[in-house]
């Protein structure tokens, strides 16, 4: 692989479980994109002022903070109304899925699709890498 990692589309998670981050990492990486990983609002924040990503990952049931409001706030915001939000939670949490698609997120998964297949979800909105 002889482009610069610099280059490639960066795609932001905001996680909680590390194995689980680890495992959807390590797939993102092989498909090319560049990962970043925050634990919670302030740092994905951070992250976000000092390089917009092609993509935000978000476990919607993380419990460093309500993700359903952070979507709302980033689709609010005009710098980061037209960042692409995947977001996944238990395929159970129907009230959770609603609640976040309600909020501006633009796709919720199950947990077994994103790991299964995160890689073409984000290229369905963030496009692939060159």
């Amino acid at each position: 692989m002889g482009t610069d990692a610099r280059n490639r589309p960066l795609v932001l998670m905001v996680v909680y479980d590390l194995f689980f981050r680890q495992k959807v990492e390590e797939g993102l990486l092989a498909a090319g994109y560049r990962v970043e990983a925050a634990m919670g609002p302030r740092k994905m924040r951070e992250k976000i002022d000092r390089e917009l990503p092609s993509c935000l990952v978000m476990d919607l049931e993380i419990t460093s903070m309500d993700a359903v409001e952070a979507i709302r706030e980033l689709k609010g915001d005009p710098a980061t109304r037209d960042l692409p939000v995947i977001g996944y939670c238990s395929h159970v949490k129907l009230d959770l899925r609603s609640q976040a698609l309600d909020a501006g997120c633009d796709r919720v998964a199950a947990r077994s699709e994103i790991s299964s297949r995160l890689d073409r979800l984000v290229g369905q909105f963030a496009g692939g890498p060159s």
